[in-house]
């Protein structure tokens, strides 16, 4: 019998009486109801605790997941910080399109670049915002064509420069945004590279101007050096003519008196002949011709006039010469002389030794090689 069965009957039915078959019936279905009601109780206490057990578990699963996500959300979170931060913080504009080519994020700087008006941006108006850059160039045709085009090849990478109606350079590069094997969007930035271009251009007018000014200061230079020789030229030329004008008066005053001495000498000889006649008998005559003949005597008497005459002309242009070489070493002149003078003086002297009246083969073995007619 249950024990509290028994308990409340000693309390209640204990009498001393015997207890009659229905009686003891009812009380061990009682105490059967008892134990059962214990039974069940002990399986729900049980079942309970087990309950509890499980859901402590779980209450702790739910929380170490719960702090995970709370510092996956933090770490999320202060990602999207940094991104936000790296965003506003380059001096790029920056515009990120999704797979459909729908504008989906941008920071200021690329509205300041674009001066997109706020009320477009308050409601990320992309058709407006796109239209407004359109609006700053001046070939949004083909701006459109290429965001387009790489929309529909969203693995291609891109670069290209956009030209801007106030006058200003942007630079535009565009990668896709990858996630995982696949593509999800698209990024855009925009470079303003109009003052590096203007830079650009001034260092080269700066270098070309540099270029100009060397070559100048390389021409003056040059002309410095150039004068600088003819100068010493010029010096070298005072000191030749010095040198050749004093034996040059001697020669010529030697062989105008020497022509003198060969004339008289000729009119002498010449003398003689006319007074061949009266030495006919003589026997000196043939003696004297067999001489004039061996000397070659005509020849000689027209030969050595020519030879005098000519030597006379070679000093006259020596002289020349001389006064031209004494002309040029003028270095403090205005203007250098045109050496065509002296060129000319040269070449006519060195032309009358080539020409027709050559020396005389008698005489020629005499002159040096540097001079001999051939």
């Amino acid at each position: 019998m249950h024990r509290l069965l028994e308990k409340q009957i000693k309390r209640y039915l204990d009498d001393g009486q015997p207890r009659t078959p229905a009686l003891k019936a009812f009380v061990e279905a009682v105490s059967e109801a008892y134990e059962s009601a214990d039974a069940d109780r002990i399986m729900i206490e049980r079942s309970l605790e087990l309950m509890s057990q499980e859901l402590t578990e779980r209450n702790a699963d739910l929380r170490s997941q719960l702090i995970e996500r709370q510092r996956a959300e933090a770490q999320l979170e202060q990602l999207l910080s940094l991104i936000g931060t790296t965003l506003e913080s380059t001096t790029d504009g920056i515009m990120a399109l999704d797979k459909d080519g729908r504008l989906v994020r941008f920071n200021q700087r690329f509205v300041e670049m674009w001066r997109i008006p706020d009320d477009i941006t308050a409601f990320w108006e992309h058709e407006q915002m796109i239209g407004c850059i359109c609006t700053r160039l001046k070939h949004p045709e083909n701006f459109l064509a290429r965001i387009d085009y790489l929309c529909r090849h969203s693995g291609e990478e891109s670069f290209n420069l956009l030209e801007c109606l106030d006058g200003r350079l942007i630079e535009h590069y565009s990668l896709p945004q990858p996630l995982g094997v696949d593509t999800v969007g698209r990024v855009f930035s925009f470079r303003d590279i109009t003052e590096r271009k203007l830079s650009e251009e001034a260092l080269h007018r700066e270098k070309e101007e540099q270029q100009t000014l060397i070559k100048k200061l390389e021409t003056a230079h040059n002309q410095l050096l150039q004068s600088e020789k003819m100068a010493s030229i010029g010096q070298l030329a005072a000191g030749v003519a010095h040198e050749i004008n004093n034996p040059i008066g001697y020669v010529s005053s030697n062989l105008g008196s020497l022509g003198q001495y060969m004339e008289k000498l000729i009119g002498v000889i010449e003398a003689y002949e006319r007074a061949e006649p009266d030495l006919s008998a003589s026997p000196l005559l043939e003696e004297i011709r067999s001489l004039k003949r061996e000397a070659e005597w005509e020849y000689f008497r027209q030969d050595v006039r020519d030879l005098l005459k000519e030597s006379a002309e070679g000093i006259t242009r020596v002289k020349r010469i001389v006064q031209d070489l004494k002309d040029f070493s003028h270095v403090d002149q205005a203007e250098w002389p045109a050496p065509s003078t002296l060129s000319a003086a040269k070449s006519g002297t060195t032309r009358k030794w080539s020409g027709s009246t050559a020396p005389s083969r008698r005489w020629s073995a005499w002159l040096p090689s540097s001079t001999r007619c051939s």
